[in-house]
């Protein structure tokens, strides 16, 4: 009897325990649901996590069905465990019942059969005295054999009998749920990794330099095509997916111009007086490879809070290093979409290069077009050797235009001519020229920069007057070749005398140099008249002696 009682305290902690691990299941289920559907972005995927995963975008979906047949798979151990706990609780019930219960009942048997005993103890041991005198199992034996109470104890059997039937079925049903429980982990795991797996790739997508990824073999572009423009049109078009507009439209050279112009420091203050500070730091750093987009303003913000230090550490250093590193950044943005199609890109250069070579386009107007491509996409695909008059596919897997803008030095007055406009001292036709973005919201504004750089120019030309006023008035009767010399000669004494000032290195729009050849010009003319009438009147006159002439 003890042992029943034990065995019936174990299966109802069995049965609790199972009911508990049922209802912890659940929750598991619509928590990983719940992550599926909502993502945290502030907690980035590592740039090395985004490019396995994009990489590895078609194999993830086609380990789909898997995934669905394991979802389903997990769905149905799901409801056979639910089934299997519905049924754990009647089998406790209907044993709990035939054990305790108040009518057909092991307890009432148990207490019937022990009524009859009694009586039959006490009719036996009047009726045969020798019948106390031996002992319990011979008793036992004798009363067994009783009609009366062998009834019960039959009826006692069967009931002990469909407790045990019960008892047989809850053991196989705790065994037939801890299989499935085990299975059932073993399936979440692996939906969890999924799901975090298809999660994190969504996450990957949706960043501003991440690429869809392209297989080789959808590169096609026709060899015998006998247009360029043609050619480059679908050349356009596969960068267009390849390359991504974050990185595009911002330019080397729109990160040289912010870098390379210099505002006072009261001009920086007020700029950044409602701005957020925004430091490269190498999280931030990080970040911008490939998760946060790198805009116009953060350039120039980065820039100011530079030049800002530059005026407190008159270090220049410090400046450049802002400006490398930017140059950096961009080629890490690079470096991050070229690595999810690195086959599509050699594959193009090698073609373009191809087609370029067995066609014969080798004059400016193709370089110029091969050009305006490099500089809309910020990367060079081919190099062209003016010295072989072939073109080559660019080996290095970098833009190409890192080492242009990174060899520049930043503040250096330009060479113009006499018209103000910058001289292009590059003798390689191939070589390009300043970048320009397709963008126009990205280009920084020169009219303020020009106007700035007008009134400092007209400034110098005011103290360089003041300075030669006197020797401009004593100059009059002088021959023009000897006054153009005294002028330049004094406009270089006070070029030297000047401290050089940060100003001093803008580059010059030319205005002094095309009013000096206007007054030249206007010299010249008077002399010419001035000769002329001299000549008329020498010849209307007599002619003189040669004394006279003397």
């Amino acid at each position: 009897m003890g042992t029943n009682k034990e065995k019936h305290r174990k299966s109802m902690i069995k049965a609790c325990l199972a009911v508990a691990l049922i209802h912890s299941l659940s929750p598991m289920i619509s928590v990983r649901a719940y992550a599926q559907e909502g993502i945290d972005y502030d907690q980035l995927v590592s740039r090395e996590a985004c490019q396995i995963l994009l990489k590895g975008e078609g194999q993830l979906k086609e380990t789909d069905p898997s995934a669905s047949q394991a979802q389903n798979q997990y769905d149905k151990n799901q409801v056979r465990m639910t089934a299997i706990n519905e049924r754990y609780q009647v089998i406790n019930q209907e044993i709990a019942q035939l054990e305790s219960g108040s009518v057909n009942s092991l307890a009432e048997a148990k207490a019937a059969i022990s009524e009859i005993v009694d009586t039959l103890y006490e009719e036996y041991s009047l009726a045969d005295k020798q019948f106390d005198q031996l002992d319990s199992d011979q008793q036992w034996a004798i009363l067994s054999q009783d009609e009366r109470l062998s009834e019960w104890l039959t009826y006692q059997a069967k009931i002990e009998g469909l407790i045990q039937e019960y008892i047989l079925e809850r053991n196989e049903l705790e065994g037939e749920y801890r299989t499935l429980s085990y299975d059932n982990e073993t399936l979440a795991a692996s939906l969890d990794q999924d799901q975090s797996a298809q999660a994190q790739l969504n996450q990957c997508q949706l960043y501003p330099y991440s690429v869809k990824r392209m297989a080789p073999e959808h590169l096609m572009l026709n060899p015998s095509s006998a247009s360029l423009s043609d050619y480059l049109l679908d050349v356009d078009q596969y960068l267009g997916q390849l390359v991504p507009k974050a990185y595009s439209k911002l330019s080397f050279q729109a990160i040289f111009d912010i870098y390379n112009k210099k505002t006072s420091l009261e001009e920086i203050r007020q700029f950044l007086a409602d701005k957020s500070l925004k430091k490269l730091d190498e999280e931030a750093f990080a970040a911008y490879q490939y998760a946060r987009e790198l805009s116009l303003f953060d350039i120039q913000v980065i820039a100011a809070l530079a030049l800002q230090d530059y005026y407190q550490t008159n270090n220049k250093q410090v400046y450049h290093a802002s400006y490398s590193n930017l140059l950096n950044l961009k080629e890490r943005q690079l470096a991050y979409f070229y690595s999810l199609n690195e086959e599509v890109f050699e594959k193009l250069k090698q073609c373009l290069a191809n087609y370029l070579n067995q066609k014969g386009f080798t004059n400016e107007q193709t370089i110029q077009q091969i050009r305006n491509l490099h500089q809309r996409y910020q990367i060079k695909l081919v190099l062209f050797d003016p010295n072989q008059g072939q073109w080559k596919a660019n080996p290095a897997k970098e833009s190409g235009y890192f080492t242009e803008f990174a060899n520049q030095t930043l503040w250096q007055t330009p060479q113009v001519d006499s018209k103000g406009n910058p001289i292009q001292t590059s003798a390689n036709p191939s070589a390009d020229l300043p970048l320009l973005t397709s963008d126009k919201s990205l280009e920084p504004s020169t009219p303020s920069v020009n106007k700035d750089k007008l009134a400092h120019l007209k400034d110098k030309l005011d103290r360089a007057s003041e300075g030669s006023s006197q020797a401009k008035s004593q100059s009059l009767a002088k021959p023009p070749s000897l006054n153009l010399k005294k002028k330049e000669a004094d406009a270089t004494t006070q070029e030297a005398k000047k401290p050089k000032s940060l100003e001093d290195s803008l580059p010059s729009t030319g205005e002094q140099r095309f009013y000096f050849y206007l007054s030249l010009i206007v010299l010249l003319l008077g002399i010419a008249v001035l000769i002329y009438n001299r000549y008329l009147k020498r010849k209307n006159k007599p002619p003189l002696d040669e004394e006279d002439w003397d």
